[in-house]
């Protein structure tokens, strides 16, 4: 479902036979009328400098987005058995990978995102919804409603998941009169692949696509696979990168922060099972060496025969125990550069993982027993975050 701003003056001027997207109108009769008008609207965006594409900057970051309230709410969604429902518009992609830095003034600046934000948080409370303390992008059913909703933005994307599909169909009617709506099967959201099996109260994630997309664009699709993302017995210290002007000039030839940043994008979403050796390879972007290469290489092998692989959230009928799990572990002095500890930490909840991570310690523990209450100050840190979520979705979480 795709949400776009609809005053009541332009609503009385739009004809019934008007396309309400992007995708209508270039199906149309009129497509090649639509197609002359989106370039000329391109074109005096690109007369004013309106805009530059261009590489994003080692120290900025694009919008950010939390992983770990889509799989929560996805694992209610196939628990309580809800019916779900996905908005995700068309973007603008040149196929070059880079952003656009803005020039000048356009319809998304934060400002007009602030708007947005504003009047769409308004009109979803005078449909009884009640904005999540844990994730502002989170709207729930208010207590004592006659059914469960959950909708979870991100922009002008979302999940919208309802007990009764009555009621569902309703809530999107009165979307419909506010906004204009695109709605979309549940399939894939913010670059996931979603598979539900109804009968089984199960909902599995996974990127296959993506994973193939980024083996190509790296050159990698012919790799052999392996059966690990890394090797133990290989070490990867600072000082193993280039120390001189030929070696550096050779790794500029090298796509090493793309590469590692697809990577980053795999674990935040469906793979955890890479957190360690990602956060590991991560560390070398300022200045990589070929042995850091070799271990990027390596993950990218293993991804490729692993490109099956899905999280299932979820539990059995006959299992119905709601469980917030946490894990969290600590080595010492592990990292041979800094000699500070590696933490990794994994929250589960109905039998699948809804947040992970392993990073370096920000500090040096002087001793095992202080590595360790670090590495539990994280894994409570991102516990109570997930319980706040929980609490906020769900009456049924009976354990922390």
């Amino acid at each position: 479902m795709e949400l776009r701003s609809k005053s009541t003056e332009r609503t009385a001027m739009l004809a019934a036979a008007d396309p309400l997207t992007e995708e209508e109108a270039l199906e149309g009769a009129n497509a090649e009328k639509w197609k002359e008008a989106m370039l000329e609207e391109i074109s005096a965006l690109h007369m004013n400098n309106t805009w530059i594409l261009t590489d994003l900057p080692a120290d900025r970051k694009t919008i950010q987005f939390r992983y770990e309230s889509v799989r929560t709410l996805l694992a209610i969604a196939a628990d309580e058995d809800l019916e779900i429902l996905q908005f995700d518009p068309p973007c603008f992609n040149d196929g070059s990978g880079r952003v656009c830095k803005l020039q000048r003034a356009l319809y998304c600046l934060k400002q007009a995102l602030r708007a947005w934000n504003k009047r769409l948080n308004d009109f979803l409370l005078t449909l009884n919804l009640q904005r999540a303390e844990a994730d502002p992008c989170i709207y729930v059913s208010a207590p004592g409603a006659e059914c469960r909703i959950i909708l979870r933005l991100y922009v002008d994307d979302g999940l919208l998941c309802c007990s009764i599909l009555t009621i569902l169909k309703e809530l999107v009617k009165k979307l419909d009169a506010e906004f204009e709506i695109t709605l979309g099967d549940l399939s894939n959201f913010v670059g996931i692949e979603i598979y539900r099996d109804r009968s089984k109260r199960t909902i599995a994630i996974g990127q296959k696509n993506y994973i193939r997309r980024v083996l190509l664009k790296f050159n990698m699709e012919s790799y052999k696979s392996v059966a690990t993302p890394g090797d133990p017995s290989i070490k990867l210290p600072k000082d193993i990168a280039p120390s001189n002007d030929d070696e550096r000039n050779q790794m500029q030839l090298i796509p090493y922060r793309a590469a590692v940043a697809s990577l980053i994008f795999l674990m935040n979403c469906t793979r955890p099972d890479i957190s360690f050796e990602v956060s590991k390879v991560a560390q070398f972007a300022e200045n990589p060496g070929l042995s850091h290469w070799k271990a990027v290489k390596r993950i990218f092998r293993y991804m490729k025969g692993t490109e099956d692989l899905k999280l299932t959230i979820g539990i059995p009928l006959m299992e119905i125990q709601h469980q917030q799990i946490a894990f969290c572990d600590t080595d010492w002095a592990g990292d041979a550069d800094s000699r500070r500890s590696t933490v990794g930490y994994i929250m589960t909840f109905c039998n699948g993982p809804i947040a992970w991570s392993s990073r370096v310690q920000k500090t040096i523990a002087l001793s095992t027993v202080e590595a360790e209450y670090m590495a539990l100050t994280e894994g409570v840190k991102e516990s109570y975050g997930c319980y706040l979520d929980l609490r906020n979705n769900t009456d049924q979480l009976t354990n922390l």
